[in-house]
C-alpha cells in the first residue's frame, strides 16, 4: 500500500479503586502548572495512578522514578493543556551528566517525549534505564543522541530495560562501544513494535540476553554495529526490515518471518531486496512507491495496516503504523531523465523526474541547470500537470523543457523538491546532459571514465619492452601475462613504473612478478596426492604505488590452506629498504631453494628460511602483472614496462621483447590495448582459437545517433578461417516491449542490435558493412538477422573513415563517409532494454588453429547528429525603434524549420513595415528556413500633443512647441495670479513643485491647480504685562493654513513662567501651533519673592516696610540703631558702607549684618596754674582721626573715641599759650575701655 500517515492525539484516563483518588499533575517550566520541573511532580505524586502532564519545552533534568507507578505524558501546550506532541515538542535533556530517566522498582508509562543527551556508565542506559523489578512502557518517544560509555561494559546507548514495551518510537544516533548502541534488553520479556532503530554507532542496534519477546513491524537500519545481537534469548521477529547495518546479525533468533533481511533468510515470507526507503540520507525511512516491502508482511488480518490492506514491512506498517511520533521527511527524487542526453546547441531538452513524498504533498519541484563549475545557468519549475512533457497529470512524474543556449557545454542538474510541510530536499548533480557536438575527441588521456564505462588497459610490445598498463576505477583491475614455461622456481624481470602512474586515497597500484612456486605438503615425492591447491605457496615481489605517489618494493608469501584457496595463510611480508623511483628500471627476482626463499630488488635481498619440504606446486601459474586496487569511488592508473625476463638464474633472457609481437610460445596472453594515445582511442586485439575483443561502452543514456572516425592500422591481419572487425554499434530499440508498448521487458527479448563496422578478411581486404539483428530470447541466445548490406565505398588501411548510425521514427540510417544505406522499419520502436549500450569495439573471430590481429584507432565520437542549419540576421531601423521576436528563438535553425517573427515597437515608436526576406506592414512574418535569411523591421518615432489648463495662474513650457516627439522632455513652470498660490499638477503630471519636467510618451493633458490664499491670525498676550514676552517664529501678521508657528516665552528679570492658556497649554517654555484657524494664546508669569535676613549685635536694625518676604524689585529702608555705649560702624554681606540709614532694592535672597562697636570716653578739665580756676572754650584736637572737643565754661570736656584709638591731644585757645608740657601724648595709652582721663594743665 502507499502509506498515508494520520496523526492522533492520545488522552489518558486512569480509574483506580484505592484509598487515594488519582490526580492529574501539570508541569510547565515557564510557571503555568503545578510544578516547574518533572522531578518535583514525580516526588509529589501519591497515588499509583497519578498522571503527570508536561507542557512543551526543554527540561534540563536527570529524572529518577523510584517505587512509584507513574504515567508521564508530554506534548501539551500550557494555555489549555491540549495535546499535540509534534507541535508542542517536549524534551528531557540530560545535559551529558548521567542517565536522563532512571526507573527503579516502578511501573512506568512514558509517552510523547524526546529524551536526549544522556550519558551512562557502568552498564547503564544513556537515555532510559529501567532496572530489574521495573516495568517500562515507552510510547511515541524519540530517544536520540545518548551515550553509554565503557568499551567493556554492557550498557544501552539509548535504552537499557528488563520487562517492558517500546511502541511507536524512534531510537537514533545513540552510541555505546559495548552492549547495544540502541536498545539493550536483559532478564525480561519485551515487545518492540512500530519502532525505528537507526543510525546508532558502536555495538549492535538491538541486543538482548536471557530474555524472551517479540519484535514486530520495526525498521533497523544504518547502524554501524549490526542489527541484532542475541545471547541465550528467545526473540521472534515479524514484519520487520533489517537493512544497511555494517555488521551481520549474531546470535540465534527464535524465528524470523515475513521480514526483509539483508543477505537473505530462508524462513517463511522473508525477502532480501533493497527496501527502497524514501530518503535515508535525510533520515526518511518511509517506503517509496514500488518498495518490495509494501503489502509483503504477514497476510493474517490481525497484522493488517490501518487501511485494512495487507501488512507493510517496517516501522510504518501494521495496526500501529499511524504513530504521530514519526517525523515526516522531504520528498524523494529519482529517475531523473534528460532527453536527449546529448543535444545540439540551441535545441530543446526535456527534463523529467519521479518525485514522491510518502506522507505529505509535493508542493514544488525546481531544476537548477549548472555548468561543471556549479554556476547556475537557468532555473525552471517542473510540473505534474500533464502539460509540461511530464506524462499523465498526478502520476508523480514532474517535467518541463528548456532550450539550450549556443555553445558546446556539459550541463548538470540539481533538483530541489519541497512539500506542503516546508520540508526541502536538494539533490546535487542528479542528472547530466551535454551539448558537446563531439562527445569525445580523445585529446585528454587516459580514458575519461565519465564518458566510457571501461578504463585503460595495455598489453603490447613497444620499443623493445612489454607495456603493461591498467586503469582502475572502484574495483580490482589487472593486466597480466602468464608464462607458458611455468615449472621454474626462479623468476626475474626488469620492471619500470612510468611517471604519470597514480592512485587516489583508498586505492593502491602494483607492478610485479608472482605465482605458485611450490607445495609444502603434497606432490611428487611427498607420498601424498594433491588436494588441488591445498599446500601451494604463492610468492609475490612487486613495486607498490601509494596514494601519496610514493613507490616501495615489497615481498610476500602465502599458503593455500584448502583445495579451492578460499582459506590462506600469509607467512611472510616485508618491504625492501632501497628507495624506488619512477622512470627507473629495477631488477626484481624471486628464487626458491630447498631451504629458503630469496627475494631481490637490485642488490638488496630479503630471505625467508623454509621449515617445510619443497614439492612441485599443483597450480603452475606464474605471471607478470599490473594491478590497481580501488575502493568504490576511488581510482588509479599504473603504467609499467617489463624487460629481460629470466626463468633461470644467470641464464639468457627468457624474453627480451625485441620482437614486434608477444610470442605465444612464451606467453599465454597476447596483445590487448584500450588506450587514449596521440589524441585518438586505440582498440587493438590479438588472439587465436577464440573470439576476443576490446570494447568501450558509452557511459551516457539512450542516444539515437552514433558517429566515429575509424582507422585500421596497417599490420592488422588475420589468417584463413578468421575475421576481424572494428565497429560502432549498440542496442538502438526494442520492437515489442518497453514503455508505451503495454508489455514489460523480458530482458533482451526484442532488443535490436545495430552495427556499422569495418571488416578485415583473410585476404587482407577491408570493407564497411551495415547490419542489424534482433534478440529473440531473454538471455540473447537466439537471434534473427534483420538486415545486412555492404557499402561500396572503398576502405583503405591507415585512412580515416566516418561511420554513423541514426535511428529515426521510421528507419535506420547508416553512413560511411558520404554513402548512405537505409533500412526501413516495419515494427514499432520502443526504448531498448539495453539502452545504455553504445559501443566502440575491435573484435577477432578465429576458428581453432586460426589467429589474427587488428589495431584500430577511433576519434571524434558524436552522439548527436550535426544538422544542416541556417542562420538569419535581424536588423532594426532605427536601432532603438523596437525588437524582432523569433519563435522559436535560436542561434541557428534546421533546414525546413519554420520561424515566426513578430515586430514589436519600442516605447515611442511605431512599426511601419518589413524589408529583406519579410515584406509588408503586418508585424507578424513567418519564414521557412531553406537558406540563410535576413530581415529588417522599420520603425518611426511618434509625435504627441500637449494640452495645458491653468485657472488663476499661468504655465510656461520649455521648449514651446505645438507637438513633441515621444520621449522628448518638457519643463512646465506654474505662476499664480495675485492672491492665489500654486497647489499641484494634475493629469499627466504630478507633484507640488511649481516647476516640473515630464517626458512625453503619449498625447498629454495637464492642469495646474491654483487656490485663493486664506490666512489665520495669532493673538499673543502676557499676564501681567510686565511679566515677560512671547516671541513667534516665524513672526508674521498672518499665517497660511497648515503653517507651523513656534512660540517661545521669555520671562522678565523678576518673573518666572507660570504656564500657558488658550491654544497652548502646559508649562513648557516652547509651544508649536499648526495654523488651521485663528489662534489665541496667553502666557502667565509669576513675580519672584525673596527673603531678607538681618543680623545685628549690640544694636538693632529697623526695616521699612517690615515683612517676612519681598517681591523682586521692591525697596526696603534700613536704619541701624546702636545700644548704649556703642555706635554703628558699618554694613556687611549684601550691603556695604557706613551710613546708618540706607535703601536697598530686592532682586535675590539677601543676608545683611550691621556692625556696632563700643564707645570709649576721654574727659578732663583745664585750669589756670595753681588752681586759679578752670578755662572754658579750649579746643582739644585728638590726632589720628580721633576728632576734637571743647571745654565748657567750667573747663571740663568729654569726648568719645573709637575702640583702639591712640594719639596726641593738643589744647588750643586764642590768647592763651600752653607750654610744651601742655601737649599730652596719649599714644601709649590703650584706650579700650570706657574711662575718664583728667588733664590738669596750667595756662600761662
Amino acid at each position: 500500500m502507499k502509506r498515508v500517515i494520520f496523526f492522533s492525539v492520545v488522552f489518558i484516563f486512569a480509574v483506580l479503586t484505592s484509598i487515594c483518588m488519582a490526580e492529574t499533575i501539570h508541569v510547565d517550566h515557564s510557571g503555568g502548572g503545578d510544578y516547574t520541573s518533572i522531578q518535583e511532580a514525580i516526588d509529589a505524586a501519591i497515588s499509583d495512578s497519578d498522571v503527570i502532564l508536561v507542557a512543551q519545552g526543554i527540561y534540563d533534568e536527570n529524572i529518577v522514578i523510584n517505587g512509584k507507578t507513574v504515567n508521564l505524558s508530554g506534548g501539551y501546550e500550557s494555555a489549555g493543556w491540549t495535546r499535540d506532541i509534534k507541535a508542542h515538542k517536549t524534551v528531557i535533556d540530560g545535559g551529558g551528566r548521567s542517565t536522563v530517566v532512571r526507573i527503579q522498582n516502578s511501573s512506568t508509562m512514558i509517552e510523547g517525549f524526546t529524551i536526549q543527551n544522556g550519558q551512562a556508565e557502568n552498564e547503564g542506559g544513556g537515555g532510559l534505564d529501567s532496572s530489574e523489578g521495573s516495568f517500562l512502557e515507552i510510547k511515541d518517544c524519540i530517544i536520540e543522541n545518548n551515550n553509554a560509555i565503557g568499551e567493556n561494559e554492557w550498557g544501552g546507548g539509548g535504552i537499557l530495560m528488563g520487562d517492558g514495551k517500546i511502541l511507536n518510537c524512534i531510537v537514533r544516533n545513540n552510541h555505546s562501544p559495548g552492549g547495544a548502541s540502541g536498545i539493550r534488553a536483559g532478564d525480561g520479556d519485551i515487545l518492540i513494535q512500530n519502532t525505528l532503530i537507526a543510525d546508532n554507532t558502536g555495538q549492535a542496534a538491538f541486543h538482548c540476553n536471557d530474555s524472551t519477546g517479540k519484535i514486530i513491524n520495526c525498521t533497523i537500519t544504518g547502524n554501524t554495529g549490526g542489527g541484532f545481537g542475541l545471547f541465550q534469548s528467545q526473540v521472534s521477529v515479524l514484519n520487520c526490515i533489517e537493512w544497511n547495518n555494517s555488521r551481520n546479525n549474531w546470535g540465534n533468533l527464535e524465528s524470523i518471518t515475513y521480514s526483509l533481511i539483508e543477505g537473505g533468510n530462508a524462513a517463511t515470507g522473508n525477502i532480501s531486496q533493497n527496501p527502497l526507503f524514501a530518503d535515508p540520507e535525510t533520515g526518511n525511512y518511509y517506503l517509496q512507491t514500488g518498495s518490495p516491502c509494501i503489502d509483503a508482511g504477514n497476510p493474517s488480518a490481525e497484522y493488517n495496516d490501518t487501511d485494512g490492506t495487507r501488512n507493510d514491512m517496517g516501522a510504518y506498517g501494521g495496526s500501529g503504523g499511524e504513530s504521530y511520533a514519526y517525523e515526516d521527511g522531504p520528498p524523494s527524487v529519482e529517475n531523473v531523465l534528460i532527453t536527449p542526453a546529448f543535444a545540439f546547441p540551441g535545441s530543446t531538452v526535456v527534463i523529467t523526474a519521479d518525485v514522491q513524498d510518502a506522507v505529505s504533498n509535493v508542493s514544488s519541484v525546481k531544476a537548477d541547470i549548472e555548468r561543471p563549475d556549479e554556476a547556475v545557468i537557468a532555473s525552471i519549475n517542473l510540473y505534474d500537470d500533464g502539460s509540461h512533457n511530464d506524462g499523465t497529470a498526478g502520476d508523480g512524474i514532474y517535467g518541463n523543457s528548456w532550450t539550450t543556449p549556443s555553445g558546446e557545454y556539459d550541463y548538470y542538474i540539481d533538483i530541489t523538491a519541497s512539500d506542503n510541510r516546508s520540508h526541502i530536499a536538494t539533490y546535487n548533480n542528479i542528472g547530466k546532459f551535454s551539448t558537446q557536438i563531439i562527445y569525445d575527441d580523445f585529446e585528454t588521456a587516459p580514458i575519461d571514465t565519465s564518458k566510457w564505462h571501461e578504463s585503460e588497459q595495455v598489453r603490447e610490445i613497444a620499443n623493445g619492452k612489454l607495456r603493461l598498463n591498467i586503469q582502475g576505477d572502484g574495483q580490482k583491475s589487472s593486466m597480466n601475462v602468464y608464462l607458458v614455461n611455468d615449472d621454474t622456481r626462479y623468476y626475474e624481470a626488469k620492471v619500470l613504473v612510468e611517471n604519470g602512474s597514480y592512485v587516489s586515497a583508498g586505492a593502491m597500484g602494483v607492478v610485479g612478478l608472482s605465482g605458485y612456486f611450490y607445495n609444502d605438503t603434497r606432490g611428487p615425492g611427498s607420498g601424498q596426492d594433491y588436494n588441488e591447491q591445498e599446500g601451494d605457496v604463492w610468492l609475490d615481489i612487486r613495486i607498490v604505488v601509494d596514494e601519496n605517489g610514493i613507490l616501495k618494493a615489497k615481498a610476500s608469501a602465502s599458503r593455500s590452506d584448502n583445495a579451492d584457496n578460499s582459506l590462506e595463510t600469509e607467512f611472510f611480508e616485508e618491504y625492501f629498504s632501497s628507495p624506488v623511483s619512477v622512470d627507473t628500471e629495477y631488477v626484481l627476482s624471486v628464487e626458491v631453494t630447498s631451504s629458503e626463499i630469496i627475494f631481490k630488488c637490485n642488490d638488496e635481498s630479503l630471505k625467508h628460511t623454509l621449515t617445510t619440504p619443497v614439492y612441485d606446486a599443483y597450480t603452475k601459474d606464474k605471471r607478470i602483472l599490473s594491478r590497481v586496487y580501488a575502493d568504490s569511488g576511488e581510482l588509479g592508473y599504473v603504467k609499467a614496462t617489463i624487460d629481460d625476463v629470466r626463468i633461470s638464474k644467470g641464464g639468457e633472457p627468457y624474453d627480451d621483447f625485441e620482437t614486434a609481437m608477444i610470442d605465444p610460445a612464451k606467453w599465454q596472453a597476447l596483445e590487448k590495448v584500450t588506450e587514449v594515445s596521440d589524441g585518438k582511442l586505440c582498440l587493438s586485439i590479438r588472439g587465436s582459437d577464440e573470439e576476443a575483443s576490446t570494447t568501450v561502452h558509452q557511459a551516457g543514456d539512450y542516444t539515437s545517433y552514433l558517429e566515429a572516425k575509424v582507422l585500421i592500422e596497417s599490420g592488422s591481419q588475420v589468417s584463413a578461417g578468421a575475421t576481424a572487425i572494428s565497429r560502432i554499434g549498440g542496442y538502438f530499440y526494442n520492437d515489442t516491449r518497453g514503455p508505451g508498448s503495454g508489455l514489460d521487458y523480458n530482458r533482451y527479448e526484442g532488443d535490436v542490435w545495430v552495427n556499422n563496422y569495418i571488416m578485415l578478411d583473410e585476404n587482407n581486404n577491408l570493407k564497411a558493412t551495415a547490419a542489424a539483428f534482433r534478440f529473440d530470447t531473454a538471455d540473447g541466445s537466439g537471434t534473427t538477422d534483420l538486415f545486412e548490406q555492404d557499402f561500396s565505398t572503398p576502405i583503405l588501411f591507415d585512412k580515416e573513415d566516418i561511420l554513423s548510425i541514426e535511428l529515426s521514427d521510421t528507419e535506420l540510417i547508416f553512413k560511411c563517409n558520404d554513402e548512405t544505406i537505409i533500412y526501413s522499419l516495419t515494427t514499432p520502436i520502443y526504448e531498448a532494454y539495453g539502452r545504455d549500450s553504445r559501443v566502440l569495439t575491435s573484435r577477432l573471430y578465429a576458428d581453432q588453429g586460426e589467429s589474427g590481429y587488428i589495431k584500430a584507432w577511433f576519434d571524434d565520437v558524436r552522439v548527436t547528429k550535426e544538422p544542416i542549419i541556417y542562420m538569419f540576421t535581424k536588423s532594426i531601423l532605427p536601432e532603438f525603434g523596437g525588437i524582432i521576436l523569433a519563435s522559436p528563438d535560436k542561434a541557428s535553425y534546421d533546414a525546413g524549420e519554420s520561424v515566426m517573427l513578430t515586430a514589436t515597437s519600442a516605447e515611442c515608436y511605431e512599426f511601419t513595415g518589413w524589408s529583406g526576406d519579410c515584406l509588408g506592414s503586418n508585424p507578424v512574418c513567418t519564414l521557412t528556413m531553406n537558406s540563410d535569411k535576413s530581415v529588417a523591421a522599420n520603425f518611426a518615432i511618434v509625435a504627441y500633443t500637449l494640452d495645458i489648463t491653468a485657472l488663476n495662474g499661468t504655465v510656461t513650457r520649455t521648449p514651446e512647441k505645438t507637438s513633441y516627439e515621444c520621449g522628448e522632455s518638457v519643463t512646465l513652470t506654474a505662476a499664480p495670479n495675485s492672491g492665489y498660490r500654486f497647489i499641484r499638477w494634475e493629469g499627466n503630471a504630478s507633484g507640488t513643485e511649481t516647476s516640473v519636467t515630464i517626458a512625453i510618451n503619449g498625447n498629454s493633458s495637464i492642469t495646474a491647480i491654483f487656490e485663493q490664499i486664506s490666512t489665520y491670525t495669532l493673538d499673543k498676550s502676557v499676564l501681567p504685562v510686565s511679566g515677560g514676552t512671547i516671541s513667534a517664529s516665524p513672526d508674521k501678521a498672518s499665517y497660511e493654513p497648515g503653517e507651523s508657528v513656534t512660540l517661545t516665552v521669555v520671562p522678565d528679570e523678576c518673573y518666572e513662567f507660570g504656564g500657558w492658556s488658550g491654544d497652548c497649554s502646559g508649562g513648557g517654555l516652547v509651544c508649536t501651533l499648526t495654523m488651521d484657524a485663528d489662534k489665541s494664546v496667553t502666557a502667565k508669569f509669576d513675580i519672584k519673592t525673596y527673603s531678607l535676613n538681618i543680623t545685628a549685635v549690640n544694636g538693632t536694625v529697623t526695616r521699612t516696610p517690615d515683612k517676612t518676604s519681598y517681591e523682586c524689585g521692591s525697596t526696603v529702608t534700613l536704619s541701624a540703631i546702636p545700644n548704649s555705649n556703642y555706635k554703628f560702624d558699618h554694613w556687611e554681606g549684601y550691603l556695604t558702607g557706613n551710613q546708618k540709614s540706607t535703601i536697598i532694592t530686592i532682586s535675590q535672597d539677601i543676608r545683611i549684618t550691621a556692625v556696632f562697636v563700643p564707645i570709649y570716653i576721654i574727659s578732663g578739665h583745664i585750669r589756670y596754674p595753681n588752681n586759679l580756676g578752670e578755662i572754658g572754650g579750649v579746643s582739644l584736637i585728638f590726632s589720628n582721626g580721633g576728632g576734637s572737643a571743647t571745654t565748657n565754661d567750667s573747663g571740663f570736656y568729654r569726648h568719645s573715641v573709637k575702640h583702639g584709638w591712640a594719639g596726641i591731644v593738643t589744647p588750643n585757645k586764642g590768647g592763651y599759650s600752653f607750654s610744651p608740657s601742655y601737649q599730652i601724648d596719649l599714644s601709649s595709652i590703650e584706650i579700650n575701655m570706657l574711662f575718664i582721663l583728667s588733664l590738669h594743665k596750667l595756662i600761662s
